[in-house]
């Protein structure tokens, strides 16, 4: 579940109530919270750090799953390092998520509080007190990179993905380079649950919404890599009333669908149970734009199958979708279209029945053979991310001293890349 639903938003007040009145425990909230959303990033976290404490041997899995629906934040790599780096103080696999989590936790003022635990687990304390913790972080990574040594290549192979993920995420303020997309996608497989992750802390309200180029990237990404399991993600996206990422999420689908139709076929057959109408209407348009193949007609067909439990409206949008899409892939003269709209005649508005005719009038005679889209993975990820519209000019021009690059260390020497120091504040003169 990318983006919770309202009873499942209501679901967890009352739960949290609940707690709060002493009706059940901190644990049966989180476990509960999980059932209704399996994706609940806060409820993993809680499992995680509660295993780590209770010494679980399920403390690892709870890290990994953490990791992989919250891919950008630092806590479930830190957890997991410090578990690896319990059962062997010399991992160097502990080390490299060590390190992730280090560089995660820059330009993070709220995750530099946790450099005060960790110094107080090494006993540094004392010896970094009054040291900003910009400059500790920066301490730590390097004392990390100086002890890893020569990274076997078993850690090299495991890391990479994550490595990549968090250079996504570090540089989603710029043009990606192709040969980093060609990174991404040489690794797609191991790459992909990230990315999927990163949807996730987008629907849980965890990035910000200049941050929407990093979930067009993502969305790109997982439809280049022909990941079938982000296709029920995809749908969400492509109903939500604001549109402003349905094109990319169009894209993915679309392409995802294009590179394995069989088997993209068979996933939205999995999805049918669950979905509801919102849903439905998505995959009406979609079924109707991927490659003919066996069994996609009767699959647009059976997308009514609980439309008589629909609301009027609900009903007329979904059986004209369907139609709709019937006409597309066996044209004009669809015997599936014609028997749905007898069926449902009696039922069916006056403006509804007016588009029916209009859009048989408009149909094509023959089944419409829909073409692969011509936008590629390096046009939707490659492109300058928009800021919007650009600011007035000054009257007069305003010499200024050469900047830093948005992603450079800032010039004030605080450890910080300079988009999150100074930027703002020299844009302001």
């Amino acid at each position: 579940m990318i983006f919770p639903s309202d009873e499942v938003i209501e679901t967890r007040r009352t739960l949290y109530a609940r707690m709060q009145s002493g009706k059940i425990s901190e644990e049966e909230l989180f476990r509960r919270a999980l059932e209704d959303d399996p994706d609940d990033i806060i409820s993993f976290r809680f499992f995680a750090v509660q295993a780590k404490q209770q010494d679980d041997p399920q403390a690892e899995r709870y890290a990994r799953e953490l990791i992989a629906r919250h891919p950008l934040d630092h806590e479930g790599y830190l957890l997991l390092a410090q578990i690896l780096s319990e059962r062997d103080p010399q991992s160097p696999l502990a080390n490299g998520y060590a390190q992730l989590a280090f560089e995660k936790m820059r330009d993070d003022e709220d995750a530099l509080r946790n450099l005060d635990r960790v110094a107080k687990r090494l006993g540094l304390s004392e010896a970094l007190k009054g040291v900003p913790r910009e400059r500790v972080l920066s301490a730590f990574i390097e004392v990390l990179m100086r002890s890893a040594g020569v990274e076997p290549a078993a850690v090299t192979r495991e890391l990479e993905p994550h490595r990549l993920i968090f250079r996504l995420g570090d540089s989603w303020d710029g043009p990606m380079e192709p040969e980093f997309v060609d990174l991404i996608l040489q690794n797609g497989e191991a790459c992909a649950p990230l990315l999927l992750g990163i949807l996730k802390e987008w629907g849980h309200d965890l990035l910000t919404d200049d941050q929407q180029p990093l979930v067009e990237r993502a969305l790109a990404l997982l439809g280049e890599i022909g990941y079938l399991a982000a296709l029920p993600a995809m749908v969400e996206f492509l109903t939500l009333e604001d549109d402003k990422l349905f094109d990319p999420a169009h894209w993915a689908f679309r392409r995802a669908a294009w590179q394995h139709p069989e088997a993209a076929l068979q996933k939205i057959r999995e999805m049918l149970p669950a979905a509801g109408s919102a849903e439905l209407l998505v995959l009406a348009h979609q079924l109707a734009l991927m490659p003919e193949m066996p069994g996609r007609i009767d699959v647009i067909a059976s997308l009514t199958a609980g439309i008589r439990k629909l609301g009027g409206e609900e009903q007329d949008a979904l059986l004209m979708s369907v139609i709709a899409a019937l006409l597309a892939t066996e044209g004009r003269n669809s015997p599936l279209a014609s028997s749905l709209e007898r069926q449902y005649a009696g039922t069916l508005s006056r403006e509804s029945l007016a588009t029916l005719r209009d859009m048989r009038l408009e149909a094509p005679d023959r089944p419409f053979v829909p073409p692969p889209s011509d936008v590629t993975v390096y046009q939707v990820c490659c492109a300058e991310p928009d800021y919007g519209a650009p600011e007035e000019p000054s009257v007069e021009p305003i010499r200024r001293p050469p900047k830093p690059g948005r992603n450079d260390p800032c010039w004030c020497g605080s450890g910080k890349k300079y988009k999150k120091c100074h930027l703002g504040q020299d844009d302001d003169r």
